[in-house]
């Protein structure tokens, strides 16, 4: 815990510190590699990827104003899914920037872009995490997001790869819903309705595998 805070508070500061910007300006952060975010292998664990992404978003969220709305608003953030896809090593005290950008989003979901890279430019991983925001309940409308911000936000096009996600996203999705359904039915011999259960699962990932393969076929 301690050696997060010893890069989320040098992020918060800037992040309050540093002027403005629009929500659809990108964030750089720039970091090192330490000795408590490496393997046995002697570079970047995978998993401190995520956290110095989660460092990186949170300055992102004080750089744009969004994090003063949600906290003047009472609204809960919510991560919905991340995916990552690594590129290539970051050893010991080396040298990065990590950086996060808005690219689009739904009528529930904010979508967002993470990529680390070298201080030379070369890609080292890059990530996708869909956001929302919850109050008293319910789920907090893009529209109240977007009226909320002090600067117009400009309509935007979900990129295809985003897309394609999205469908492997439900399909996942999905998959949790069968299992959470299927576990209460198991509870009682011989239900019926497990079959049906199962039946709905299939065609939910049927037709996300569908969407899935149509997105790549187009891109």
């Amino acid at each position: 815990m301690i050696k997060l805070f010893g890069r989320m508070i040098p992020a918060a500061t800037r992040g309050l510190m540093q002027p403005r910007l629009k929500a659809t300006d990108p964030v750089f952060s720039q970091f090192r590699v330490l000795p408590h975010d490496i393997d046995i292998n002697l570079h970047l664990n995978n998993g401190r990827y995520m956290q110095i992404i989660d460092v990186n978003r949170m300055e992102f969220l004080l750089r744009t104003g969004v994090a003063q709305i949600i906290l003047n608003r009472r609204w809960k953030p919510i991560l919905g899914s991340t995916t990552i896809q690594f590129r290539r090593e970051l050893r010991l005290w080396e040298q990065a920037i990590a950086s996060t950008r808005l690219i689009g989003w739904d009528t529930r979901w904010v979508y967002l872009e993470h990529r680390i890279e070298t201080l030379g430019g070369r890609p080292v991983a890059i990530a996708m995490a869909k956001a929302g925001f919850r109050c008293k309940g319910a789920w907090v409308s893009i529209e109240s997001l977007r009226a909320a911000l002090p600067f117009p936000l400009p309509e935007m096009v979900l990129p295809a790869h985003v897309d394609a996600w999205r469908a492997l996203d439900d399909g996942l999705a999905a998959q949790i819903g069968f299992l959470r359904e299927s576990r209460v039915s198991a509870k009682i011999d011989d239900n019926p309705e497990l079959a049906e259960v199962e039946a709905r699962f299939a065609h939910r990932s049927q037709h996300a595998s569908e969407k899935l393969s149509d997105q790549s076929v187009r891109a």
